[in-house]
């Protein structure tokens, strides 16, 4: 390769760190997701160029003797030099994401939560068990501060067997399918009637039976 052409390669990395210069300048954290795709990205395209440089200096030194490098090797030295600055400038603004990226695991809940060695209780849509379950769940899993919404709608869904299954809510979350099964099953009324029912059922049954008499 000719020095006019490692030249003209040259210039190609230099406009490229250019590039990554101007993005470092300006960098401001907007997005954390995107910003951290882009930093990376970044980061990436730095070790490259650097990569390349090396091999670009093995390239002007391979030439012959008396071709004359003028100053190739200095700008090339300079342009490694940024290159090292931008990519710790980089490396700083991704160690506040990682940092970040600790602290809301320390306070993030944790994934697998020991519950405690009791069956949890299940409801199957009787309304004379609703109160029943409703505290036992509410003591095991609701009332649970280690248990984030998500996971306690888990184990509410899980719980609810039969027709109680069925039950949808207007938002597909805890709270809101909570909602709707306390406006289905906790219904007072409803309750007093089934127990009217029963009532009734118990002096019919009693009423036919035969009564023996003494004689």
């Amino acid at each position: 390769m000719t020095i006019t052409e490692l030249n003209r390669k040259q210039t190609a990395y230099k406009n490229k760190l250019k590039k990554i210069e101007k993005f470092v300048n300006a960098f401001q954290a907007v997005d954390g997701t995107k910003d951290y795709i882009e930093l990376t990205s970044k980061l990436n395209s730095i070790n490259d160029i650097l990569k390349e440089l090396d091999n670009l200096q093995n390239e002007y030194c391979a030439l012959p003797d008396k071709v004359e490098l003028n100053n190739s090797l200095d700008i090339l030295r300079v342009m490694e030099e940024d290159a090292e600055k931008f990519k710790v400038s980089i490396l700083v603004f991704l160690s506040k994401y990682e940092e970040q990226k600790t602290e809301n695991a320390k306070l993030s809940p944790k994934s697998h939560i020991k519950l405690p060695d009791l069956p949890l209780p299940t409801f199957s849509g009787k309304f004379q068990e609703f109160e029943n379950f409703k505290t036992q769940f509410m003591s095991v899993i609701g009332n649970n501060d280690s248990l984030n919404k998500s996971q306690k709608l888990m184990y509410l869904k899980s719980a609810l067997k039969n027709e109680a299954a069925l039950i949808q809510s207007d938002q597909d979350n805890f709270d809101s399918l909570l909602k709707a099964l306390e406006n289905m099953y906790g219904n007072k009324r409803a309750l007093v009637d089934i127990h009217i029912a029963v009532y009734f059922r118990l002096i019919n049954c009693l009423v036919k039976i035969p009564l023996k008499l003494d004689h």
